[in-house]
This record gives C-alpha cells, sequence and structure tokens, in this order.
C-alpha cells in the first residue's frame, strides 16, 4: 500500500471511530437526560461524570483535527514533568493542554505509557518535543516514575498525574519556593477536586504509620490552607524535588511497587536526610483522583500491604509523630508541631502603608517569625479589609492570616483549634479589653498571655482633651492612666513602645520590671540619594482615616495655621500627604499646592523627591515611626515640641521643633529648613545617626528571645 493511500486509510480509520465514540457519547447523554427528566432532576450526574464527558468531546475535537502539541524547547529545562499514562487520553490532553498554557519556564516534558488501551497511543503520535517510553505491559506509577526519571535533564523533577491540570504560576511558584529558605528537599501544593473543593494541603503522617490529607472538603479559599508551612509530606499527584536529591535517593523505593505510599516513603527520606517539605499554596492543580487506578479490592490490599512496610521503614521517624487523634489535626498540619503556637490579635493585617501603629506591629510580627513561631493573625476589628491577593504583600507568608475572622466569631474557631495555642499575643488596650472579656477561656486554656501596648494610650487622649481646652485634672490624668495599665492584670507579660511608658507599667501596676519589655522601631538606615538641590517640597506620612485621629488633626491643624505661611514664602512648594486617607476633611481637600496621594504602597520616591518632613501632631501617645522612618531615609524633619520630647531629639539637632499652638513659629521652621542646605545636612546627618543608635533592627531577636525566656520558652526555632 503506498504512502498516500495508506494515510487515506488510517485517516479514515480514525475518524469512523472518532465518529462512532461521538455517536456513543451523544447516545449516553441523551440517555443521562431522559433518566434525569423522569426522576424530576433527583438523579445529578457527579462531577466527575460531566468532566469525563466534556473531556472526552474535547479529545475527540482535538484527534480529528490537524492540530499537534508541541514541547519542544531550545533553552535548558528549570523542570523535568514525569508523566505516567494508563488509559483516560481525554484526562491526559486535558493536563497536556494545561502545561501548555499555564507553564512560563523552560521545561522537558517525559512521558511513560504503561500499554493504554485507549486512544492514548494516537495522543502520543501527536505530541512534539517530548521525551515518550512506551512499555508493553503496566508497570504501574512507582515504576514508571522512575523510569521517567532516568531521561530527566532539569534542575527539578516534577511528580504530577496525568488527570491533573496546572493553574497558572503553579510550576513557576513551585521551583521559586525552594528559593525562600534553606535545605528545602520537596514543594508540595494545593489540590482542588472537580467539585471546587480540596483533596489536601500537604498531608499528615500519623505515629500509626497512617496518613491523613489535611483540609480534605475544605474550600481552596479558606485562609487555613493558604500560607507556606513545613509539612510531613505531599501527594505525589503534584511533587517537585531537585533532581539530583532524587538520585542520590535511589529514586522511589521500589518495595512500595506498583504503588501507594511511595511519594510518602520518599518525604520521609527527605526528612531523613535533614531536608525539608514546604507547602506552597500558590502551586495549585485540579485532580481527577483515582482516574485511573480506583479503589478495587487489590488497591485496598496493596494500601495495607505498603502501610506495613512504611511504618517498618520509617519507625524512628514516626515516633515523632502525633497519634491519629481528631484534637491533634490542627497542630499536626505542622511537621514543626512542637513549635509554639501563637495567635497574634490586632486591629488589622498590619500592612505598613496604614502607619499609626502598624509599621511596628508589622516589625513585630515578622520578629516573632523568624523566632520560629506558627503564627495565626487575627484582624480583629477588620476581618474583611483584606483579600488573599492583598494579604501577603508585606506579611510574611508563613503567617496564617484568618481572613473573615474577627471579634464577633473568633471564638468559634478557637472551639476548633482549643488547646492549639500556647501564646496569644494581644496589640492595643482596646484589642485587649475586649478579647479578654469575650474570649471563651477554655478555648485558650493554658495559653500565656502578652500584652503589647504600642502605646499609652490615656496619656493621648490627655493631650488631646488639653489641646481641645477641656484639660483634665491631675487626679483625673492618672485614673486614666491607671485604668488602661489595670488591663496587664490579665497578661503574663507586657511589651511597651519605649521606656517612659515601661515606668508607667511598673508605677502604675505595681509589677516587677522583668515582665515588661520594650521593643520601639527597627529601621535600617537607607538614606535617599537625591541631594538638597535636587529636592523640592514638604512630605507628611501617616494614616488620615478618621477625623478625630491625631494624624487629621495635626494636619487640619497645618493647613489652616501654617500652610498659607509656608506659601506665601515659597509659592511654588508643593506638600505632599501620603497615606489612607478616608476622612472627609482630608478626602475633600483642593488647597493650592497641596497633593493627596492616598495609600502609597512604596513611599521611597516621595522620600527622595522631598526636601522637608512634617510632624505637626499636637496629641499622641508612644514613639512616632513616620518620623523614624523619615530620619532613616535621610529626610530632614520639622516636628511639633510634643513629638520632639517623644523622640529625644530636642537638644542634640536630629530635627527642628516648633509648638503646635504657634502656626507662624512651626512655618519659619519648616522654611528655614527647605532654605538652609548647610541646617538640612546637619539634621539630616544627626538624625541619621540617632536611627542607627536608637533603631538598630539586631534589638528585635534580642528582646523577642528576652519574652521567651520570661514566658518559660527556650528556642522556639528549636523546638520542633
Amino acid at each position: 500500500m503506498g504512502k498516500m493511500r495508506k494515510r487515506r486509510y488510517l485517516k479514515s480509520t480514525l475518524e469512523n471511530a472518532i465518529y462512532r465514540a461521538r455517536q456513543g457519547l451523544r447516545k449516553t447523554m441523551a440517555i443521562t437526560d431522559r433518566i434525569k427528566g423522569r426522576l424530576g432532576g433527583s438523579v445529578p450526574i457527579t462531577p466527575k461524570e460531566t468532566h469525563t464527558i466534556d473531556k472526552k468531546g474535547e479529545l475527540y475535537d482535538f484527534l480529528i483535527s490537524e492540530e499537534r502539541l508541541d514541547f519542544a524547547n531550545e533553552q535548558s529545562p528549570v523542570v523535568s514533568i514525569l508523566l505516567v499514562f494508563f488509559n483516560r487520553a481525554e484526562l491526559s490532553l486535558a493536563c497536556l493542554k494545561s502545561l501548555k498554557q499555564h507553564i512560563g519556564i523552560p521545561f522537558q516534558l517525559v512521558i511513560v505509557d504503561n500499554a493504554s488501551e485507549d486512544e492514548t497511543a494516537i495522543l502520543l503520535n501527536r505530541i512534539d518535543g517530548a521525551e515518550i517510553i512506551r512499555n508493553d505491559d503496566n508497570r504501574g506509577f512507582l515504576l514508571a516514575c522512575n523510569q521517567a526519571a532516568e531521561r530527566a535533564l532539569g534542575h527539578y523533577i516534577l511528580l504530577l498525574n496525568n488527570d491533573a491540570e496546572v493553574h497558572a504560576g503553579t510550576v513557576e511558584s513551585a521551583v521559586a519556593a525552594f528559593d525562600t529558605g534553606a535545605g528545602i528537599g520537596v514543594v508540595g501544593g494545593k489540590i482542588t477536586l472537580l467539585d471546587d473543593t480540596l483533596q489536601e494541603a500537604g498531608s499528615i503522617m500519623w505515629q500509626d504509620g497512617s496518613c491523613l490529607g489535611f483540609a480534605r472538603g475544605f474550600n481552596p479559599e479558606d485562609p487555613a490552607v493558604n500560607f507556606v508551612r513545613d509539612v510531613d509530606y505531599c501527594s505525589g499527584a503534584f511533587m517537585m524535588t531537585p533532581r539530583q536529591l532524587f538520585r542520590d535517593l535511589g529514586g522511589l523505593d521500589e518495595a512500595y511497587a506498583p504503588a501507594y505510599y511511595e511519594e510518602t516513603d520518599y518525604c520521609a527520606r527527605v526528612h531523613r536526610a535533614g531536608l525539608r517539605i514546604v507547602y506552597e499554596p500558590r502551586a495549585a492543580i485540579t485532580h481527577f483522583e483515582f482516574a485511573s487506578a480506583g479503589k478495587s479490592d487489590f488497591a485496598i490490599r496493596q494500601m495495607t500491604k505498603n502501610a506495613s512496610l512504611f511504618r517498618e521503614k520509617n519507625r524512628g521517624l514516626l515516633d515523632t509523630r502525633l497519634p491519629p487523634e481528631s484534637s491533634n489535626i490542627w497542630r499536626a498540619r505542622h511537621y514543626d508541631h512542637l513549635k509554639p503556637h501563637l495567635l497574634y490579635v490586632d486591629d488589622r493585617v498590619p500592612h505598613r502603608s496604614f502607619g499609626g501603629g502598624f509599621p511596628r506591629s508589622n516589625d513585630v510580627l515578622r520578629a516573632l517569625a523568624e523566632a520560629g513561631f506558627n503564627i495565626t493573625l487575627v484582624p480583629y476589628n477588620f476581618p474583611d479589609e483584606d483579600s488573599l491577593a492583598t494579604v501577603y504583600a508585606d506579611i510574611p507568608r508563613t503567617v496564617e492570616v484568618l481572613l473573615g475572622v474577627g471579634r464577633t466569631n473568633l471564638n468559634d474557631i478557637l472551639r476548633q483549634r482549643a488547646g492549639l495555642y500556647g501564646v496569644v499575643w494581644v496589640s492595643r488596650p482596646h484589642n485587649m479589653s475586649h478579647f479578654m472579656t469575650f474570649v471563651d477561656r477554655a478555648a485558650i486554656a493554658g495559653a500565656q498571655i502578652v500584652y503589647d501596648a504600642e502605646a499609652i494610650f490615656a496619656l493621648r487622649d490627655i493631650e488631646q482633651a488639653r489641646v481641645e481646652g477641656r484639660p483634665m485634672s491631675e487626679e483625673q490624668s492618672r485614673e486614666q492612666i491607671a485604668k488602661e495599665v489595670r488591663l496587664i492584670e490579665s497578661a503574663d507579660h507586657i511589651v511597651a513602645v519605649n521606656e517612659h511608658e515601661k515606668e508607667h507599667f511598673i508605677d502604675y501596676g505595681k509589677v516587677q520590671g522583668s515582665t515588661v519589655s520594650v521593643l520601639g522601631h527597627a529601621l535600617d538606615v537607607t538614606p535617599t540619594a537625591a541631594g538638597f538641590a535636587a529636592r523640592s517640597g514638604l512630605l507628611f506620612v501617616g494614616n488620615m482615616d478618621y477625623e478625630d485621629s491625631p494624624n487629621v488633626d495635626s494636619i487640619r491643624w497645618f493647613l489652616n495655621q501654617v500652610w498659607p505661611l509656608i506659601r506665601r514664602e515659597l509659592p511654588e512648594t508643593t506638600l505632599h500627604l501620603v497615606g489612607a486617607n478616608n476622612a472627609p476633611s482630608i478626602k475633600r481637600c483642593s488647597i493650592d499646592g497641596v497633593q493627596v496621594h492616598g495609600r502609597v504602597d512604596d513611599v521611597s520616591a516621595l522620600y527622595n523627591q522631598c526636601r522637608v518632613f512634617i510632624a505637626p501632631t499636637r496629641y499622641a501617645a508612644g514613639v512616632p515611626f513616620k518620623v523614624h522612618e523619615a530620619a532613616a531615609m535621610g529626610l530632614p524633619v520639622v516636628a511639633s515640641e510634643l513629638i520632639a520630647d517623644q523622640t529625644g531629639w530636642r537638644e542634640n539637632g536630629g530635627l527642628l521643633a516648633a509648638s503646635s499652638s504657634d502656626g507662624e513659629a512651626f512655618a519659619k521652621q519648616c522654611i528655614s529648613l527647605h532654605r538652609d542646605e548647610a541646617q538640612w545636612r546637619n539634621c539630616r546627618e544627626q538624625a541619621l545617626k540617632l536611627i542607627a543608635d536608637e533603631c538598630d533592627p539586631a534589638v528585635y531577636p534580642r528582646v523577642i528571645n528576652d519574652v521567651l525566656k520570661a514566658l518559660g520558652i527556650t528556642n522556639a526555632a528549636s523546638a520542633a
């Protein structure tokens, strides 16, 4: 038979086969519809059935077309993707298409076909640029993976089930995860089923050798499965590991052939090699599950046999795992489950751009994460402010952020996780007051309470009353402070923001100095590059959401009493207001020369552009972060006398001070600093020296360590 004639014959045969298959598919769908109609829709088609129907249609469309799948790549592959086929060509095609569509880095594709009996052989003939191994019999997943790994060229290999479809950015996220920390041997991802619930988000090895996929049935958007953590093992449906490590460990242990427990055992060997298994939620797949294997009697017997083998081979590791009890699930989702679990309560997710104490809270959160705690963050008063797309902009991705959980429903979560948290860290007095009043104490029984005052707000209230012409008596002032300090009665340890406020806690609270630690601000000295002549304008950075807040009060005063005087002397000068600004007086501001930017995630360009930073605060407590940050960025400051006293910089040239009740004096200082280059340079240099001395980031780990010692926790980082 000639080549052309043979080709026409094969094409005709294929078209007839597809036609018959389509006719059978239509008949099946018609019968299903009639059955559903008769039963009034009471017999639903399962997601798997619907998916199969859709994917078979796509397979037939592909096969009857002239389309081919080309995986050729001229660049060295970053990752080699290993696929094992056994029938279910429609799912294999969907998997291949997802790889073509959703991977943006060079990769090698290695396919092993275990003697499929459906359209798989025809599909394979339509693939270019892949390594294809055709076995004469079904060797099973394990042996076929080891076969494929021998052909791998990439730095990493990815074990991927052929009934899985990768999401956009999945492979890139898994590769990037290896660069996020030392000693990572395996990265796994979030596995979603066809009904849009989770199959697993990392998996648990129990002490008896049994296993559990964490979070099965959860919503994939649940905060509990959207942070990075070390886990016991990851499913072989999606498991990435360095190629050299895979070879050094001898690949998948063939004692488990043909299948079951092979990926669990591999991860156990990775642990024994001193390496980590990391769950990366941004690496996500949709998984059909059991497409080729099913749950036959043989499969169940094989699982039982291999479970026994796994226990025998990994007794030492299993002795460090928890017993298989439902009460242990939340703790066991972390490989390092012996590390203390810490509940961190603050108003909101502490993004640095909010100002108002949140930059410091952000630093505290980071320091606690670096100290080794397993952290859960509760945005107590603004639980719905963030989304998964925004929440980790400047928050460590190892922190679980309970989006949607706040003061009204936190107890529900704590009861589910009763006994999990050994430390509860509560920031700000209003949160401490509410939390200790309404929390279910039984759900946090045994937890030690750290009260992070952030500031003594009574001091701010006292000053605000004075500014507004309703000063408190000395007795009233003392009672205000004493009332707030009484919050420490429920605390095992107190964190103050400076030595001055620490003394208030000791004096009013009658506590030992050893139970009070000081954590100020952590800032690197990073002066912006522009010189005096290249700069112009004034800058204010801070949260301006509320009319009665210190920031909005200070800006209203500055705009009314100071800005007109500055514009008269410096008519071309611009005042830049940066920060969230829902306060109507700021939002509607249309004063000449004033530019309202709103929230800006990276303010460095404005720090490099402007010549003077203003802090006209009339009432406040704590230490003003915005002044420290401006100084660290090399931007000289004109501040109110209150801020000058809080920083202690009045006498040493770190800033220029003026009364916040004298607009003319404040304007004079701003104009002088804006015009006088020598004064500007001296102020800048002095402030940079002060920041280096007072805001050394190295202080944070030492203080956190002191807090741990006070709580009887020797070293959270090594507790596992």
